[in-house]
């Protein structure tokens, strides 16, 4: 009789019709059950199915009678007839020809089914902790080298956060026995596979690369063509490993940006490390967004598998070569993006990601210029707090002016403490430019005399600059070991003394295993602990001066191998060896050790890594300003009439239109609204958006006034701090002129003929031309324009029966008696509006005449109620 043949759902093989299991890969297949064959099977009286010559129930563990069925060696410990040279059993995938684990064999020698609580044969009670094995493990160690995995898709979409810490490795038990890790393969697998092909979801990961990594003390590169290379440095790691490299397609997209391929990454047995790999990708700039800038606009983060979160992480790009190098002290799944959208001006503009700061941080003169705001300016400067926003703006893709923020923002509460850690940023970002460039070997004078004045001036406090330290450091060591090798052989007698010195230190390298990890190790550690250049300085070359050293500190160690390198020789050494041959010996030794160090890159390592660590405490201070600038502050205006201003009693408050008034085009009409029934109207905006907008101060809201005209009437903003909802109150009508007010005044012009008349003929008495005269007596008038004064207090209840007052709409002019009349000494006239019921805007003019002149100021005025 012919057989029907199906083929496998999961690896294709061809198997028998009615297989529950596939012979070849043990996977379950789920889809064909309806065409299993009807096995005849007998019941235990609690219901349980009884395998076929059982004599025990496996659930129960009652005594059974069934017919003597022998099961021979054709059939499965489960009473299934086993299709011939099958590597299954095609009813419970139970995988054939291994031997048995001993914890699946029973007392009295029979095997154990899977899962089953009593023995078959002797029906005794079996019970033993449950194992758990990880699917994800199941899956990657079955899957063949260049074969695809299928992974299970993520429960939530991935979401971005802004941490920079690194993932922890999960701890791996087992749960279930051993039979049961087939079916879990089987029903993982092939959900996985129906899930993709019926819905073209799921994360799937390709293989490109394994290979070993051995512990050297050389740097070690794995690399799959041109697509992917990882770095490992020597010291790195402290056993021969297996690491492996996928692509992975089908993660989730972020809003507002674009995934330009993605990586897994891993070792065989460590994934996290004291120090960092550089993992350079390969991008196509084609799957750039339009308009997209490489080096602004891309970066990268890691998949954070225990959150579900993509975080970010050190980076930098090279445009020229279409790559980006991610440094991790960590391996797991790694992506490079490109930002698609830009920050929308408006209201509630939030900053969505914050990339990890890299790439290139500074021009050489934005660091110049930075450098000399902050060594040369007043702590808290305005000058100081500009060049910090101009950093963030453009590193948050904000649109508004950089001055608007330094402008508005220093009297702003809602502001206190942002400002100080922008003045950060911009310090941080020019100190990481300098390591950077310094490290490369650009170390111009002014960019080195900078950064050491700037350093005890501001560093310490915001930002460590190890590697600036270690930079200087750097920079010291070549230069002196270049010139310490120029110098005479030494002569014949310090040779012996130089074979002895050598040996013992070919000997100690030997036994202590001193190489490079072993001086980067030590540097490093010394580098973290100093807090200044000098100290930096002075802790190296302690270091290496204690080492070579260390040979003469010992009569008896010198003695010893004096001894071993002139045995049979009969040479004693002869004569006295003074501290000048050995200072001759040791800084020979110095200059080599310096040298090699600087010629196997433990100073640019060490760099690198220090200023990988400013880059981490610099993205705080990013996330910082984010945080704040993201919070969302309540904006209530409130509009009342004004008990004195009868004639504005039919306006209506409701339905009014309302104006922020802001200097930010690009916010277009998004400040604006209306008033409600009870004549107020809530607003909400970032602080972010409030600062982007140009920071409005004025709220303003148009009405018809008693001769049919538009009016504006206004209310003063002052935003407060977020949780606090902001009350700006707008009266629809004018105060009466009443109580006393001080005036400020901005000069908006000035003419000083009277007060400095006598210029007009002292050219003779001081012997110059009198154009000179005339110019010196304009350039004195012109000083005082832009400048503001206080001007005399305003007593409307003194003035109102004596000066002249007239009103057009909320518009009042308050003219002196004497304004008008040049015969008189002087007089002034005030030309105003309410801003409020304790404040007013506008203008003063005022002149005072003597000997035929007249000196004339004109100022924009704001007065405030004293009483």
């Amino acid at each position: 009789m012919s057989v029907e043949m199906k083929s496998c759902v999961v690896c294709g093989a061809e198997i028998a019709g009615a297989a529950k299991f596939c012979t070849v890969c043990g996977a379950k297949q789920e889809i064909i059950t309806q065409f299993e064959e009807e096995i005849p099977v007998s019941k235990c009286q609690c219901g349980n199915e009884l395998l076929p010559g059982s004599k025990f129930c496996t659930k129960c563990g009652a005594k059974v009678e069934q017919d003597a069925a022998a099961i021979s060696e054709n059939t499965c410990v489960c009473g299934a007839e086993l299709v011939p040279n099958a590597k299954f059993c095609t009813k419970c995938g139970k995988k054939l020809g291994e031997e048995t684990p001993k914890e699946n064999i029973c007392t009295c020698g029979a095997e154990l089914m899977p899962n089953a609580k009593f023995c078959t044969k002797c029906g005794k009670q079996n019970i033993k902790p449950e194992e758990k094995v990880s699917v994800k493990e199941i899956l990657v160690a079955k899957t063949p080298v260049k074969e695809e995995i299928l992974v299970k898709k993520q429960d939530a979409p991935v979401k971005p956060l802004t941490t920079s810490a690194p993932v922890q490795p999960k701890k791996k038990k087992s749960f279930f026995k051993y039979a049961a890790i087939f079916i879990i393969v089987a029903v993982v697998g092939t959900a996985a596979y129906f899930g993709y092909q019926q819905y073209m979801t799921g994360v799937k990961k390709s293989l490109l690369l394994e290979q070993k990594v051995t512990v050297s003390d050389e740097d070690q590169t794995i690399a799959y063509e041109d697509e992917i290379s990882v770095k490992v440095p020597y010291g790195l790691i402290e056993q021969e490993q297996t690491m492996s490299i996928y692509s992975v397609r089908g993660l989730e997209e972020i809003e507002g940006l674009s995934m330009l391929g993605a990586y897994d990454v891993t070792m065989s047995s460590t994934n996290e490390f004291d120090g960092f790999l550089e993992i350079t990708i390969t991008y196509d700039p084609a799957d750039l967004p339009n308009g997209a800038d490489a080096e602004k606009d891309l970066f990268c983060m890691y998949l954070d598998e225990k959150d579900n979160e993509w975080k970010a992480l050190p980076y930098d790009v090279d445009a020229s070569k279409n790559q980006i190098t991610v440094y991790t002290n960590h391996l797991t799944t790694f992506a490079p993006w490109a930002v698609s959208e830009q920050v929308e001006p408006g209201p509630m503009m939030k900053v969505a990601h914050v990339k990890f700061p890299g790439g290139k941080f500074m021009s050489d003169e934005e660091v110049k210029k930075t450098m000399e705001t902050y060594a040369e300016t007043t702590p808290g400067s305005a000058s100081a707090y500009q060049e910090g926003w101009s950093k963030v703006s453009e590193w948050f893709g904000i649109t508004a002016a950089v001055g608007t923020f330094a402008e508005h923002g220093l009297e702003m509460g809602a502001l206190q403490g942002v400002n100080e850690i922008a003045m950060e940023v911009g310090l941080g970002f020019a100190m990481i430019q300098c390591a950077i460039d310094i490290s490369q070997g650009k170390t111009g004078k002014a960019t080195l005399e900078l950064s050491k004045n700037v350093y005890n001036y501001y560093a310490i406090k915001f930002i460590n600059t190890s590697a600036i330290n270690l930079a200087f450091v750097g920079v010291f060591v070549i230069d002196w070991s270049l010139n310490k090798f120029i110098q005479e052989a030494i002569s014949g007698r310090v040779d012996i003394y130089q074979k002895a010195y050598d040996l013992y230190y070919k000997d100690k390298r030997k036994n202590e295993k001193i190489n490079n990890p072993w001086w980067y190790k030590k540097l490093k550690k010394t580098m973290k602990s100093v807090k200044n250049p000098a100290d930096a300085s002075a802790d190296i070359q302690k270091l290496i001066h204690d080492y070579v050293w260390e040979f003469w500190s010992d009569e008896t160690v010198v003695a010893a191998y004096m001894d071993k390198v002139t045995t049979g020789s009969g040479f004693t050494g002869g004569g006295y060896l003074s501290e000048q041959l050995k200072k001759d010996i040791s800084d020979v030794h110095f200059a080599s050790i310096i040298k090699t160090l600087n010629e196997t890159n433990v100073f640019e390592r060490i760099v690198k890594e220090l200023r990988l660590d400013m880059q981490g405490k610099l993205y705080d201070k990013l996330c910082a300003i984010q945080k704040k600038m993201n919070q969302v502050h309540q904006i209530k205006v409130v509009l009342k009439k004004d008990d004195d201003s009868e004639e504005y009693d039919d306006v209506g408050l409701s339905g009014l239109p309302i104006e922020f008034i802001i200097s930010n085009n690009a916010h277009g009409e998004q400040w604006k609204g209306k008033s409600n029934k009870d004549g107020e109207m809530d607003f909400s905006c970032t602080l972010l958006g409030y600062m982007d907008a140009g920071a409005p101060k004025t709220v303003e809201v148009t009405v018809e006034g008693p001769a049919g005209k538009e009016e504006v009437f206004s209310g003063e903003l002052k935003l407060a701090e977020a949780g606090k909802t902001t009350i700006v109150e707008i009266t629809i009508g004018s105060p009466a002129l009443e109580g006393v007010w001080s005036v400020e005044g901005k000069c908006t012009f000035a003419d000083l003929s009277a007060s400095l008349q006598y210029f007009d003929n002292g050219a003779d008495i001081y012997g110059v031309d009198q154009s000179e005269m005339d110019a010196a007596k304009k350039e004195t008038a012109n000083a005082m324009i832009g400048k503001k004064y206080p001007l005399p207090d305003v007593d409307f209840d003194m003035i109102a029966n004596i000066w002249k007052i007239s009103r057009s709409g909320k518009t009042y002019t308050i003219t002196s008696p004497t304004f008008n009349d040049k015969s008189r000494i002087g007089g002034s006239e005030y030309v105003i509006e309410f801003t409020g019921k304790d404040t007013f805007t506008g203008t003063m003019e005022s002149w005072s005449g003597f000997g035929g002149e007249y000196n004339v100021f004109k100022y924009d005025i704001t007065g405030k109620r004293k009483r």
